[in-house]
Formats: C-alpha cells, sequence, structure tokens
C-alpha cells in the first residue's frame, strides 16, 4: 500500500476519534466545566505522547520474552483494562432518547464478508493464490451485497427500532465518501 495512502488513512481514523471524544465532553459536560475538560484531555494527550516515547523505548530495550520491538503492542492491554473500568464507572450515559438496537446480524455479515475478501489477498500471493481464495472473495463482496441491499430495504421502511450499520445517505456528502476511501475532495485539500 502506498505509504502517504496509509498515512493519511491513519490520519483520518485518528480524526475520527478526536471527533468522537470531543462530542463525548460536550455531551457529558456542562458549558462551565467544559474549558476544564478539555484541558485535562489536552494534557493527557500530551502526557500519553511523551510517555509512550518514553515506555516504548524501555520495552524494546528490555526485550521481554525475547518478543524485541512487539513487547510494546502489550502496554495497551492493562490500559484498555484500565479505561474500561474507570468508563463504566466515571463516564455518565449520553444515551440518545431515540436511539435504536444494534443490527447484530448485519455486523456480523459485514465483519464475515470483510474476512472472506482481506484474508485472501493478504495471504493468496504468499501461498500460490491457490483455488479457494477467489471463491472466497466472491463470497465476501456477495455478502456486502447482500447487505447492502438489506440496509437499503430497511432504510426505507422507518421505525423498524434497528439502527443501520451505516447510513447510506451520508455517501451523497462529497467530503464524507471522500474521506471513506482516502481521498481527500479537491474543496478541501490544502495547497
Amino acid at each position: 500500500m502506498n505509504p502517504s495512502l496509509t498515512s493519511q488513512l491513519a490520519a483520518d481514523r485518528r480524526a475520527s476519534l478526536l471527533a468522537e471524544a470531543r462530542r463525548q465532553h460536550q455531551a457529558a459536560a456542562a458549558q462551565a466545566e467544559r474549558g476544564k475538560a478539555f484541558g485535562i484531555y489536552g494534557a493527557m494527550l500530551g502526557f500519553a505522547s511523551a510517555i509512550g516515547l518514553v515506555l516504548g523505548g524501555l520495552l524494546t530495550g528490555a526485550n521481554l520474552f525475547g518478543w524485541e520491538w512487539r513487547s510494546v503492542f502489550f502496554v495497551n492491554v492493562p490500559v484498555a483494562v484500565a479505561a474500561l473500568i474507570a468508563g463504566a464507572r466515571l463516564v455518565p450515559e449520553t444515551k440518545d432518547p431515540g436511539a435504536r438496537r444494534p443490527f447484530v446480524a448485519g455486523a456480523v455479515l459485514l465483519a464475515g464478508s470483510l474476512v472472506a475478501i482481506v484474508y485472501p489477498l493478504l495471504e493468496g500471493r504468499q501461498l500460490g493464490w491457490p483455488a479457494w481464495v477467489w471463491p472466497l472473495m466472491a463470497a465476501g463482496v456477495a455478502g456486502l451485497v447482500v447487505l447492502a441491499l438489506i440496509e437499503a430495504r430497511r432504510s426505507s421502511r422507518s421505525g423498524q427500532g434497528v439502527a443501520p450499520l451505516l447510513r447510506a445517505g451520508l455517501f451523497r456528502v462529497p467530503a464524507f465518501a471522500a474521506s471513506r476511501c482516502g481521498c481527500r475532495p479537491a474543496s478541501t485539500s490544502r495547497r
């Protein structure tokens, strides 16, 4: 994959996560407390950036279990556990009163379809493109088509009580559509 495209996709994902965090702050904090919340958030981002570099260097140098640089990824386990516990206890519920239940079968179909497409692409060349990769990729594409048809049919009916995985109407917004494919629309490109 093109390194500049990879870095752009990573930047888009980080931007999506930061936007979600800002929205959670706005929903959870009263107007008077928002400045304090954003200040703490900014300080934590700076602290995490600095300590991450130091801790990553220490873990790489320690070569725990002979994992060399791979041990840096296991830092995420205790951090994630602590964040989940703290989040469950400290973050207030911000549920939308009009929220609907998730479309679990659609999420499973989406995950399975993506695995059926991506796994053969990742492993096919190394395995000499065996015959099974082509039907598996075709099944993955078929699964995505079926999911799109289900979502389109369900979105035409209102009030089903199940939330769509993705509102198809969002793809009519050029900035959204371009960001999902890793492109920048011409109107927002930086010069």
